[in-house]
């Protein structure tokens, strides 16, 4: 195959791992059809997607486009919540084509069950230096964590300016927090001074283009203390998973996968099956995690 032709090749297939990527917001991109009030029950539709949280809207800003959503859940007799800004304005294709746009058209559902899941294990968290990459335009786990949980510190990043723009709002609306927070563009293809710098790792759904993998484990092994864990919410979307585990072994990770990790997420897993759009692989993250070494449980936060 000649070259153009190869890259005329990868090209579409990009684009078709995207249309799939977006199967579930088909509706959404072509939200101008529909009415304000439409276009709203479209988003809240799309939000929440394994019914983990409370979801509703708050407040709009002067631009209708804009959206304050309420995120709430109850764990351990404990109500915890944060105001989510959404943006409803029309994508085109052509935008969610780039890697570092996807986290700007909805919150995700591996994002949602990774805040979840730690919320419940947050006694892992505690004193611990927290890094989450790839957190798009809300870094849900990150600043839920920040809100509940005594870390010594938590930095959340996203690859892309806007949504990071947005990251900053909705920390400036969620003021309250228990440990310092930070908040910056991270783009995992640079090198960067500082190693060995966290205790945990966290990543939703940040797996789905083989081509960026090796960056990303790269900059975990380089970011990662040397008794730090990487958690990982992700669908296998066919070897796609299964290329990071293998790539995370070649630098020396140990590297345990878990279909089930919780009760509740698995229930609604189970009646999510049952509707013919729902396809495990696309739509149901897997856990990974990963440790420096190769003789650390990983069971250890289970």
């Amino acid at each position: 195959m000649k070259n153009n032709e190869t890259c005329q090749w990868h090209d579409t297939t990009q684009k078709e791992i995207i249309k799939r990527r977006w199967n579930i917001l088909a509706e959404a991109l072509f939200a101008n059809k529909f009415n304000h009030s439409r276009k709203r029950d479209l988003i809240k539709n799309n939000l929440n997607y394994f019914n983990l949280f409370s979801v509703y809207c708050v407040s709009e800003e002067n631009n209708d486009d804009i959206v304050w959503y309420q995120y709430q859940l109850k764990i351990n007799g404990i109500t915890r919540g944060i105001k989510i800004r959404y943006s409803s304005r029309n994508f085109t294709i052509e935008e969610l084509t780039g890697f570092n746009n996807t986290g700007n058209v909805r919150v995700w559902p591996s994002e949602e069950i990774l805040a979840y899941f730690i919320l419940k294990h947050e006694h892992f968290f505690i004193g611990k230096t927290i890094l989450e990459v790839g957190g798009g335009m809300s870094c849900l786990a990150g600043i839920l964590l920040a809100q509940s949980v005594d870390c010594r510190s938590i930095h959340i990043t996203d690859g892309n300016t806007t949504a990071i723009e947005n990251v900053r709002k909705i920390i400036k609306e969620n003021s309250t927090l228990r440990c310092p927070l930070s908040c910056d563009v991270l783009v995992w293809q640079y090198h960067y001074e500082h190693s060995n710098t966290y205790d945990i790792i966290l990543a939703a759904d940040c797996l789905f283009f083989d081509n960026y993998q090796i960056d990303l484990i790269r900059l975990m092994a380089a970011l990662l203390n040397s008794n730090g864990t990487i958690l990982v919410m992700a669908p296998k979307r066919g070897d796609t998973l299964q290329k990071f585990v293998n790539l995370s072994r070649e630098f020396n990770f140990t590297c345990a996968v878990y279909r089930y990790y919780d009760e509740i997420v698995w229930s609604q897993h189970l009646k999510l099956k049952v509707h013919p759009e729902y396809k495990e692989d696309i739509h149901y993250p897997l856990l990974l995690i990963l440790h420096k070494g190769r003789n650390t449980d990983c069971r250890m936060i289970l």
